[in-house]
């Protein structure tokens, strides 16, 4: 695949060649909002766009390292006990899978809005649009998101295969009412759109939610709901497979791989 023009960051971007130009050689005596400014940077990453010779000094400012850090971030947003033990188990199986690949993993606050561009790249779990967008602001280290929901074909974005997941929940319990009890998030939840797979869903916080399934068919993905519920039918799939499929995503933004906009969209 050729390598991109600026004329093909300006059109990903919606701008013109022009503004692409002054955000490069950071133009400050050009009115561009700061919105459009982040919007090009993102493409800019994104397409791994190399500017001239003229505007190389800028680039090496703008853009990330060839070489890697051996880091890689990992920032999450949980609600309650079995959230943030959820959110541990996703952490662990990461770190699993980067210490044979000689990589160190920083956990870093969802709260914290910081510049991680010391990072290769950065697995966000369950971050609302407004948190990732804004950590997003700030970085131009590739994003990851897990178990959010963006439509944004600019981000790899790894969610569940609820379609599958309902298809073998069916045969399992073979015609009878059940429950998907998943993880509660503090805003409602990038597990919602859940509802629309399944014929009942609830989130569950604590113990006291668990309790109160008890007599009843209940589908969890999660290893600490299982321990919670332990009645349950737990598919363990994309838990288990989850890690991986994040970190698969992450190399191919590493390396800036031209994917098409619904490859950015990974179902497991």
């Amino acid at each position: 695949m050729k390598n991109p023009t600026i004329k093909d960051v300006a059109r990903e971007a919606g701008v013109s060649v022009s503004t692409v130009s002054y955000v490069i050689n950071n133009r400050e005596d050009m009115r561009i909002s700061e919105a459009t400014r982040k919007k090009v940077l993102q493409i800019i990453n994104y397409m791994n766009y190399k500017p001239n010779r003229s505007a190389q000094t800028l680039a090496g400012k703008l853009f990330p390292k060839s070489e890697r850090s051996g880091r890689m971030a990992f920032c999450a947003e949980a609600a309650g006990l079995l959230g943030g033990a959820s959110a541990l188990a996703f952490a662990q199986g990461l770190a699993r899978l980067l210490r044979p690949r000689g990589y160190d993993l920083i956990m870093h606050p969802a709260g914290d809005i910081a510049n991680l561009d010391d990072c290769d790249a950065v697995i966000c779990l369950s971050l609302n649009r407004d948190q990732f967008y804004k950590l997003g602001d700030v970085n131009f280290c590739p994003l990851i998101a897990v178990d959010s929901l963006l439509n944004d074909p600019l981000f790899f974005q790894v969610t569940q295969d609820f379609a599958r997941l309902r298809a073998e929940a069916e045969e399992r319990f073979g015609g009878a009412s059940y429950v998907y009890a998943y993880p509660a998030e503090p805003d409602g939840g990038p597990n919602g759109p859940s509802a629309a797979f399944f014929p009942e869903t609830t989130p569950i916080t604590d113990f006291r939610d668990a309790a109160a399934l008890e007599g009843r068919n209940v589908l969890v993905t999660d290893a600490s709901l299982a321990r919670a519920i332990p009645f349950a039918f737990y598919n363990a799939y994309y838990e288990a497979a989850r890690p991986a499929a994040a970190l698969s995503c992450a190399d191919k933004a590493i390396n800036r791989e031209q994917i098409s906009d619904a490859g950015h969209y990974v179902l497991v």
